[in-house]
């Protein structure tokens, strides 16, 4: 069975929010383990090339200044303030980040177990060696790096606001957004080389069972993110508002 390489098919080997600069990963020393440690190594190792914690939460931090700073420019009120209150924006946004930063921060953890979890259920340790290795070569990172440098995140913003709108202000991440997301963005870093080294991974027995399990793993990113995005917004708003009031009635001016 041969598999074309479309953006769709390169994203599922990419976080699908996006993660921050890829963090190269060292070699594994081989040491003698039992068969279950053996597997359960290889999981979580797999689970942290999946969704790296430090780099996925740098890459929603900065997403996040970005998009707060978009919305500021499009509301007047929000400029008026700032020219009242020279500070204000940059306050009411660091509030808000500690937020993100600290919900982020316990989600990740809880998306790599369940990760981890789901790979040991359907892989054996030899061909999450193989995934691995994948993931660790050259076109393993360049397809990762490509997202990181091609995404356009206002774009992917703005349709999980427009949705978020037709679901009473809930947000809820697809899947096949995210998928097609982050596929466009990793092709654009690929050379032939790596394309061509993609489909040869495709047409292993480890490609093919990850392919075919691959709805499995978007699926636990996406629910967990849609969790952690929807109960943190509430709490970054009263922040920021917490913020501004602050400002406005002179208890803190920076």
């Amino acid at each position: 069975m041969s598999f074309l390489p479309t953006p769709k098919l390169i994203a599922i080997f990419t976080l699908a929010i996006a993660s921050g600069q890829l963090a190269v990963t060292p070699a594994h020393s081989q040491v003698l383990e039992q068969p279950d440690a053996k597997a359960d190594r290889l999981a979580s190792q797999f689970s942290k090339h999946y969704i790296p914690l430090e780099t996925t939460l740098e890459a929603a931090l900065q997403n996040y200044d970005q998009q707060f700073r978009r919305a500021a420019a499009k509301d007047n009120s929000y400029q008026k303030l700032e020219k009242r209150h020279p500070g204000l924006l940059e306050a009411a946004m660091a509030a808000g980040r500690s937020i993100v930063a600290k919900d982020l921060g316990a989600t990740i953890p809880i998306i790599q177990e369940k990760l981890a979890a789901f790979a040991l259920d359907k892989f054996s340790s030899s061909e999450l060696m193989e995934v691995n290795g994948f993931y660790e070569s050259s076109t393993g990172q360049a397809i990762m790096r490509g997202v990181l440098e091609n995404s356009d995140t206002d774009q992917l913003t703005d349709k999980l606001n427009e949705d978020a709108k037709a679901n009473d202000g809930r947000f809820v991440i697809n899947d096949e957004d995210i998928v097609a997301f982050a596929g466009e963005a990793a092709i654009k870093s690929m050379s032939n080389a790596d394309i061509e080294e993609f489909v040869r991974f495709l047409s292993t027995p480890a490609g093919r069972k990850f392919m075919a399990n691959a709805e499995g793993f978007v699926g636990i990113v996406s629910a967990e993110m849609t969790k952690s995005v929807n109960a943190y917004l509430p709490l970054v708003q009263a922040a920021t508002m917490q913020t501004v009031r602050d400002f406005i009635s002179g208890k803190r001016t920076k």
